[in-house]
């Protein structure tokens, strides 16, 4: 699910790509550059119960400014140089700014910073919606993050995995 972007899995699709990952001794990576937060604290991970072996983020974790990182257990991480062989650098790595304004942001959610946020968003979206029809204006569909997070947790069982 990312943006208007809604993609039911297939049944059992989630369970069949984790078998393969651990047949093939393969990383499951979760790519919260878009679910980050939107879903609520524990992102994707909290939401579908699943634990990846990595993940990444973006803006999110920057408050907004350009900046992204990713995680592991210190098992992968190991593999980084210094420690390891693999070499890891960007641009923005460490970016003390973002690194700044993502603590300033991320100190701000609480139990219920999602319902509000949500719930703002809704009532924006259905202001929007009045005043394009009231002014005869013919406008595409709102997608707002309580559409987004309401239709994510109205498939239960069967979460999109993009299978």
């Amino acid at each position: 699910m990312a943006g208007r972007q809604r993609v039911a899995g297939r049944p059992g699709g989630r369970d069949r790509r984790l078998g393969l990952d651990l047949a093939l001794g393969a990383l499951l990576l979760f790519d919260e550059v878009i679910t980050g937060f939107r879903l609520g604290v524990g992102g994707a991970t909290a939401w579908s119960g699943v634990t990846p072996d990595l993940w990444c983020f973006g803006k999110v974790i920057g408050g907004g400014l350009p900046v992204g990182a990713f995680a592991s257990s210190a098992e992968v991480m190991g593999h980084l140089a210094q420690l390891g062989g693999v070499y890891q650098a960007g641009t923005l790595s460490g970016n003390p700014l973002a690194t700044a304004a993502g603590l300033a942001v991320l100190s701000e959610l609480d139990e219920g910073a999602h319902d509000r946020l949500s719930a703002t968003a809704t009532t924006l979206a259905e202001g929007f919606r009045a005043a394009f029809a009231d002014a005869g204006v013919a406008a595409g569909e709102l997608d707002t993050n309580a559409e987004a997070v309401a239709y994510a947790k109205s498939l239960g069982a069967a979460q999109p995995d993009n299978a």
